[in-house]
């Protein structure tokens, strides 16, 4: 949690100096970059709060090397569009899409709590061959950045 013990007002994540991000602490859209989940290859993942509900969000930022493929900025305006029109438990929901001060672009979309499933099985994790044929045929949206826990799998 990201939040002061006496006076509830969201907190920032400490940053080592040699690795400043300087989006944490800043609004993108409604909600405040507050800690660094992970990274991607075409983006990195934030946890936001909400300045006055600290709803609990994720905010995906393109990395600005991927700004530079026209074709890749369309298909993460595409995952926007298209989630927006989903409705179903395996679909991440989708919040926000917008630019960010320095010209990136972000999606807000609700947030995750799990392991990264590539982190689960680089711990040796074994998956059961249905529960992999589960996973990989989810929806991409879902399934290739979080799972729900790594007790999930493993059932």
């Amino acid at each position: 949690m990201f939040f002061c013990g006496e006076d509830g007002t969201i907190t920032i994540q400490d940053q080592a100096p040699t690795d400043v991000d300087p989006r944490l602490g800043k609004q993108l859209g409604g909600y405040i970059a507050v800690a660094r989940v992970a990274d991607g290859a075409m983006g990195r993942v934030f946890e936001g709060r909400h300045p006055e509900t600290k709803a609990r969000v994720a905010i995906k930022v393109l990395h600005a090397e991927v700004l530079r493929d026209r074709i890749a900025v369309e298909r993460f305006k595409r995952e926007y569009e298209s989630a927006l029109e989903l409705n179903h438990p395996h679909v991440v929901k989708v919040l926000e899409f917008g630019d960010t001060p320095e010209g990136s672009h972000f999606l807000t979309m609700e947030y995750l709590e799990g392991e990264e499933l590539a982190k689960a099985l680089g711990r040796g994790v074994v998956l059961p061959p249905a529960r992999i044929v589960r996973v990989l045929c989810r929806p991409r949206s879902r399934s290739s950045t979080r799972i729900r826990s790594v007790s999930s799998i493993a059932t």
